[in-house]
């Protein structure tokens, strides 16, 4: 039976593990390791998808001050976030101790997240240290001014979808954030709205680039010094970034933070 829906876009979530069954520009990650922060984040992401995401929010417990394992970004194309979506779960696939789950989130697309924040933690937030980071044309936002007018920009009409969104969640069984936003409700744009954008998805050749990073791994250790490389692109050679190539040493540089092997959080 199809979930009901709900006013302003809200629907009932899918089981888990039944996905979207249309393009999601917003990525949810689960169980991520404690010492997961945003730049390490974002470091990661500029070379997967370099300049292809919008908003990234790593969630922070300021009384145990650290990641509660979930994180969300969103992507100015679906097509980056199904290659994100597959490197997250190549790590997984090197390595045991890699336990990331990366699926489309429930609010989806950049005024959805946004307006989000804001219903669920005030127009004050924003500037908080652990707020969302934002990207325009690729560039992070930095400036307090640009940042408040880009939130004052949010239609009328969907920071009122997000108060809406917020309250159903708030009327469900569960009171904890990350319940509700793991397993009950969905709040999207329409199909039309979600930009498609080039798909350089994974072929065949993806388990044969799983395979050699597991050979070039040693036992026991977190995939530090394996070699990550970007999914076949119907680009020209010429057009694809160099930074979509993982080479060792940055690969170390990247993960190796803060202890040499991350520990995860299940």
């Amino acid at each position: 039976m199809a979930p009901k829906r709900k006013t302003h876009g809200v629907y009932g979530a899918p089981k888990m593990g039944e996905g979207f069954s249309a393009p999601f520009t917003t990525l949810m990650l689960r169980r991520l390791p404690p010492e997961m922060t945003t730049d390490t984040l974002l470091a990661m992401l500029n070379i997967v998808t370099p300049g292809r995401f919008d908003f990234v929010y790593v969630p922070y417990d300021r009384h145990k001050l650290v990641n509660i394992s979930l994180a969300f970004i969103n992507f100015t194309d679906s097509g980056a976030a199904k290659e994100a979506q597959e490197f997250f779960h190549l790590l997984n696939d090197a390595h045991a101790a890699w336990n990331i789950v990366a699926c489309a989130g429930n609010v989806q697309g950049f005024s959805f997240n946004a307006a989000y924040y804001v219903a669920r933690f005030g127009i004050r937030a924003i500037h908080d240290a652990h707020a969302p980071v934002l990207f325009k044309n690729g560039m992070q936002l930095t400036d307090r001014m640009e940042i408040s007018r880009l939130y004052a920009s949010l239609p009328t009409s969907t920071l009122q979808g997000a108060k809406d969104f917020v309250k159903a969640e708030r009327g469900g069984s569960s009171q904890r954030g990350t319940a509700r936003r793991a397993h009950d409700l969905i709040w999207q744009p329409t199909e039309s709205r979600l930009p498609a954008g080039p798909d350089y998805g994974w072929s065949d050749s993806h388990k044969q680039l799983r395979d050699n990073v597991k050979a070039m791994m040693p036992a026991g250790l977190a995939p530090a010094s394996s070699v990550f490389s970007s999914p076949p692109s119907t680009r020209s050679p010429s057009s694809e970034p160099d930074g979509l190539k993982l080479s060792a040493s940055l690969c170390s540089q990247i993960l190796d933070e803060p202890s040499g092997v991350w520990i995860f959080s299940l």
